[in-house]
């Protein structure tokens, strides 16, 4: 099955090439591409430092600075609503004291386990409130629409519905833990993910 081809988002890319913030943008789909590729040769653990550092690029930071990262999620991406991160049932709440929402303590964490992973570490050591195929799952899903977002504040793209929904959903399906499915009445089973989107999609009908 051939996944559809995005054409509006291919052509606010082409036209993005003469934003101010395109070097470090390209920089940023360039890590972000080497994260996600179907090479089984690459590690999870270097995925994560690819994505955390796509991440990095998109927002035009150095690098290495977590709460610069947080910050720039916080304010560049706000979801309606936003879930405070007491919401969450995964969350240690002195871990992630300083952290106003699910999202700002989403990349708290992933960078914490990144710096971790990429030390070396490979035990226990640093107790993540998301698994590592979890984070990747998230960074892959939540990065395409930074993206979307900022091609959509330099008026080259229109967000979609979807896209709408979508970067609404995000700190739900963060709380949420997306490789589980939920029983339902009659004994078949869905996707927690999935019945997020789809209730956040009928909000914006």
């Amino acid at each position: 099955m051939r996944a559809p081809i995005d054409v509006p988002f291919l052509r606010a890319l082409y036209a993005a090439q003469g934003q101010p913030w395109w070097d470090h943008a390209f920089e940023a789909i360039s890590a972000f591409s080497r994260a996600n590729t179907d090479n089984q040769s690459v590690l999870p653990q270097s995925e994560a430092t690819q994505m955390i550092g796509a991440f990095e690029r998109l927002f035009g930071l150095a690098g290495g600075d977590e709460k610069a990262l947080r910050k720039s999620l916080s304010t560049r991406f706000v979801p309606v609503p936003e879930l405070p991160f007491t919401s969450c049932e995964r969350f240690a709440a002195r871990r992630y004291a300083t952290c106003s929402s699910v999202r700002e303590a989403w990349i708290a964490d992933f960078f914490r386990l990144r710096g971790h992973l990429s030390h070396g570490h490979r035990g226990n050591k640093y107790p993540s409130a998301w698994s590592l195929n979890e984070h990747l799952l998230l960074g892959a899903f939540l990065f395409p629409l930074l993206l979307k977002l900022m091609l959509a504040e330099a008026q080259l793209y229109t967000l979609s519905s979807r896209d709408r929904a979508s970067l609404n959903a995000f700190e739900k399906l963060a709380a949420a833990h997306p490789f589980e499915k939920l029983a339902e009445r009659k004994g078949s089973h869905d996707w927690g993910w999935n019945r997020i989107l789809g209730t956040e999609m009928l909000r914006l009908v």
